[in-house]
């Protein structure tokens, strides 16, 4: 497989940070213990995200933000917010192998593979 950086951009040459869909949840065990749980939620690829996979996570607009996490569920506004991402604004390209190490934590494994 070959890894790949893909991002949504830049603001004044700084890479935007992308808000990916999830769910918590906390819990008790049987024997007592707290449980804290999470999940990315995923959709199907779209844009340039199929070129490299038939899922991707889904990906909430800032702009929405309060509304993905506030506790007023609507499933009107809801639907809408997880239709209105549209993939083609995000940009990848392929980068080296040594971002699969975790001991690997630079920008290096930003750069495009073969630079």
């Amino acid at each position: 497989k070959i890894p790949f950086f893909i991002n949504s951009g830049k603001d004044d040459d700084e890479f935007k940070v992308m808000l990916l869909a999830g769910l918590y949840d906390s819990c008790t065990s049987p024997e007592g213990k707290n449980i804290d749980t999470f999940t990315v939620i995923t959709t199907d690829a779209g844009g340039v995200m199929k070129t490299i996979h038939n899922r991707m996570p889904l990906i909430i607009e800032e702009k929405n933000a309060l509304l993905w996490l506030g506790d007023d569920y609507n499933h009107e506004k809801h639907r809408d917010l997880i239709m209105s991402f549209s993939a083609d604004s995000l940009n990848l390209y392929p980068v080296s192998e040594s971002v699969n190490s975790p001991g690997n934590n630079s920008v290096q494994c930003i750069i495009p593979a073969g630079d």
